[in-house]
């Protein structure tokens, strides 16, 4: 049974036990993540992570605020399957226990199983793909010397979201969170104007607002993006909701001092 479901259609898509995903967790990300949970109050919610590795942080998303996980990733190192085809193979027909959809794969070959809609949160950290983008396009712009007048290194006109998050915004639901770790070849946004109003822009196409951004006191190019999908007075009323539980820390994963900032809020 369980080999007929991961070879459907070519794709691979391994159903495993939370527990047996998780025996060897590292102790990390879990101040963080309690951060977001009970400030954007994610608890019971089914969440999309995509590029999600070792999926430390989503650890904690399931663990403390009792979420369901759906992961995706492209293993290009083909370290996650090997492991996942053992722990796959364990699961009974029957079972109680909370149960991970690992997706092993380019993220656009699983468009059509996923279901727009359908998902309460969509999580992106250090994810690969954005980070290398955003890293040729600075490239790019000290390469040839050529910036406007107010932004340091991020052309006026570009949009900042990679292409694969604006196409997997879809899958959010109506009052639901997208949510961004960025890391490496970050923005220091306040050099970089066009980039905020940009990213607002990208994702009112989309019908998401932007809520907040945060970056890391000691290393302004790490930020942390956070949009609520829904109308901007369903926005005003969330931010009312949540402007007292701030953010002191993010990420988890970063070797220097993760000790955190405002530096927008959308009320």
């Amino acid at each position: 049974m369980i080999q007929a479901l991961l070879n459907k259609n070519d794709s691979k898509v391994y159903p495993i036990i939370f527990e047996d995903f998780y025996k060897n967790i590292p102790d990390i990300c879990q101040r963080e993540i309690t951060q977001l949970i009970e400030r954007y109050e994610i608890f019971k919610k089914d969440i999309l992570s995509i590029g999600a590795g070792a999926a430390f942080e989503e650890y904690w998303f399931a663990k403390l605020g009792d979420n369901n996980l759906t992961m995706i990733d492209i293993d290009e190192n083909h370290v996650l399957e090997e492991s996942l085809k053992t722990i796959a193979l364990k699961l009974p027909i029957i079972i109680d226990e909370k149960i991970i959809n690992y997706y092993i794969g380019d993220f656009l070959k699983f468009e059509q199983q996923l279901f727009e809609n359908k998902f309460d949160m969509l999580y992106y950290s250090s994810f690969t793909p954005d980070e290398l983008r955003r890293g040729e396009i600075m490239a790019r712009v000290r390469a040839t010397g050529i910036q406007d007048e107010v932004n340091l290194n991020w052309p006026a006109k570009e949009q900042p979201l990679h292409p694969v998050v604006e196409k997997s915004l879809k899958f959010i639901k109506n009052k639901g969170f997208f949510i961004l770790q960025s890391y490496c070849s970050g923005i220091d946004l306040q050099y970089n104007p066009a980039y905020v109003n940009n990213l607002r822009e990208q994702l009112l196409n989309h019908g998401l607002q932007l809520i907040d951004i945060y970056c890391f006191i000691e290393a302004p190019a790490v930020n942390l993006f956070v949009a609520y999908k829904g109308s901007k007075e369903e926005a005003k009323d969330l931010y009312k909701k949540i402007k007292n539980k701030e953010i002191t820390q993010f990420h988890g994963r970063a070797a220097i001092s993760n000790r955190s900032k405002k530096i927008y809020s959308y009320y």
